[in-house]
């Protein structure tokens, strides 16, 4: 049984049924849909989501994951979906983009080439030229060619999520990836933008609850400390159907704030509480970066 505080209040009020609306209209996926975010409701009502390019059926079947791995339903990429996002957008009025996308193994550059074309016309629109731009991309099965491509443009955080600790990776991720491959992307796209005199935040995720123990996670987040990523969000792993692994542990609200505080000690901004998930606060955790790195220059 679910504790007291993951219970969530089913999404309503005209605020997210308008949103809804409108992002079906448009032909656009949201990761808070397809993903089964708890978050829906509260995200939603205040008029924002993340978006999530590609399709909604990934390549990969991590175990974790409550999006669509069956490959017969995968289709080509949508040339007018980058146009769709643009709209969605300003009708949303949104200061902070957050897109994602379903991994495609299938497809040259792993779908890079989209991703860009849609950063190019998020950067075109007048409308969004004070918009900030946060990518929470694949691994690209560790192609450089293919992150070097997605830095040719211009956007403000690279997100890559590590998931879980390096001792349960094998167990709940897709073979395909992997606890260093993840790093070295991580690692490559910070040492890269620096190389290239590009301002961009590195940022990852972990869910926890599916057997690791503390000292696993403090593992992760030295690790991911050590290849230079910026911002860190926690959140506790729900089971989304009886076809995914159960809940081996609900870590409780101070264990979250003790997490919270290993990663600060680490230099790292982060969000941890059970209900967080990758885009949670984007834009807050954005800012607070932006913020002490005009500090530091």
């Amino acid at each position: 049984m679910k504790p007291q505080w993951l219970k969530q209040n089913i999404p309503s009020g005209k605020e997210f049924f308008a949103l809804k609306k409108s992002l079906s209209s448009c032909s656009i996926n949201t990761v808070c849909k397809e993903a089964h975010c708890p978050n829906i409701g509260k995200c939603w009502k205040s008029s924002t989501a993340t978006f999530m390019l590609l399709g909604a059926t990934c390549t990969r079947n991590c175990r974790f994951c409550g999006v669509c791995h069956d490959r017969t339903r995968l289709c080509p990429p949508d040339p007018l979906e980058p146009d769709h996002l643009v709209e969605s957008a300003i009708g949303m009025n949104l200061s902070h983009i957050v897109i994602t996308m379903v991994t495609r193994d299938d497809l040259p550059n792993g779908g890079a080439t989209h991703l860009v074309r849609t950063v190019e016309a998020i950067r075109s629109n007048a409308k969004l030229k004070n918009t900030s731009v946060e990518l929470l991309t694949s691994d690209f099965n560790g192609s450089y060619d293919s992150l070097n491509l997605l830095l040719s443009c211009d956007f403000e955080v690279f997100a890559h999520n590590l998931e879980t600790t390096k001792n349960l990776t094998p167990q709940i991720r897709d073979p395909r990836a992997s606890y260093t491959k993840s790093l070295s992307v991580l690692e490559y796209v910070k040492n890269r933008a620096k190389k290239t005199g590009k301002s961009l935040f590195t940022k990852s995720g972990l869910m926890i609850g599916l057997g690791e123990t503390l000292s696993d996670i403090k593992e992760a987040i030295h690790d991911l400390s050590s290849v230079g990523v910026d911002l860190l969000t926690v959140g506790q792993y729900l089971c989304v159907s009886k076809k995914h692994p159960p809940v081996e542990k609900y870590w409780t609200p101070q264990e979250f704030d003790e997490i919270a505080s290993i990663a600060t000690g680490y230099g790292l901004i982060v969000q941890s509480s059970p209900l967080v998930r990758s885009s949670f606060r984007a834009k807050e955790m954005y800012q607070e970066a932006l913020t002490r790195y005009q500090n530091k220059n």
